[in-house]
């Protein structure tokens, strides 16, 4: 996504899906504690293809020429908050996706996103 390899960055994230999908079946069956993670998965992916859209409707997103990017209309369109609640609140859940978010926010550019994600 660095590299603005798009339609890389897209075939991986249709494997990806697919990959996690194709245990869903399997996982259903198991206890919340053992389908949590590969469901947390999914929910990372999910953020990860919201921002890899985002990317790519960048041009779009700025207002004028130079100017920076609206980051209040960014984070609604993310909703990073209210999934944060969704999700399962001990640190062994949380670290991860707060991590991807870290990530993701640094690459729009979101340097106070990405200190929120601490």
């Amino acid at each position: 996504l660095h590299a603005g390899n798009v339609d890389g960055v897209r075939s991986g994230l249709v494997h990806a899906r697919r990959d996690i999908l194709a245990i869903l079946p399997a996982i259903s069956q198991e206890s919340y504690t053992r389908a949590y993670p590969q469901l947390a998965k999914l929910a990372m992916l999910q953020e990860l293809e919201d921002v890899f859209r985002i990317r790519c409707e960048l041009p779009q997103l700025k207002r004028a020429e130079g100017e920076p990017l609206d980051f209040a209309e960014l984070h609604k369109r993310l909703r990073w908050p209210e999934r944060r609640a969704a999700a399962q609140g001990t640190l062994a859940a949380q670290e991860p996706l707060l991590s991807v978010r870290r990530q993701l926010a640094l690459l729009l550019g979101d340097a106070p996103g990405a200190g929120v994600c601490w």
